[in-house]
């Protein structure tokens, strides 16, 4: 079975509104209006699994607010790699309705930036 990834759907910069360091993991937390989708709040968990802590593996919850009012959640994990102030980021996501996206970014944490693209999977 083949995966198509298609054309970018989505592409924005969100506000990083926050950063926690718990160990050897961190947690950010990002918001703003996704353009044709609505108002975005989420939050992505970095665990390390390299001993300088340049890359690791993300997981995430975000919820969405929609144009039309309808709140939708949905699931993400993926994987990072950092250097210094910037964060790379490559997730799969899932939506309540079963579609799957693929999302690449990055975070930087100077600017307090998530700047991102979203392209949806299909079989």
């Amino acid at each position: 079975m083949a995966v198509m990834v298609g054309e970018i759907e989505g592409s924005n910069t969100f506000t990083l509104t926050s950063v926690i360091v718990e160990g050897e993991s961190f947690t950010t937390t990002v918001e703003g209006e996704a353009e044709g989708f609505g108002y975005v709040h989420g939050t992505h968990k970095f665990v390390p699994t390299l001993p300088d802590r340049s890359a690791g593996t993300i997981t995430a919850h975000f919820d969405l607010v929609t144009n039309e009012g309808d709140f939708v959640s949905g699931h993400t994990m993926g994987i990072y790699s950092r250097s210094n102030n910037i964060i790379n980021i490559k997730t799969m996501d899932l939506l309540p309705d079963g579609t799957q996206a693929l999302v690449t970014g990055t975070i930087d944490l100077v600017k307090r930036e998530f700047s991102w693209d979203l392209r949806f999977i299909t079989d």
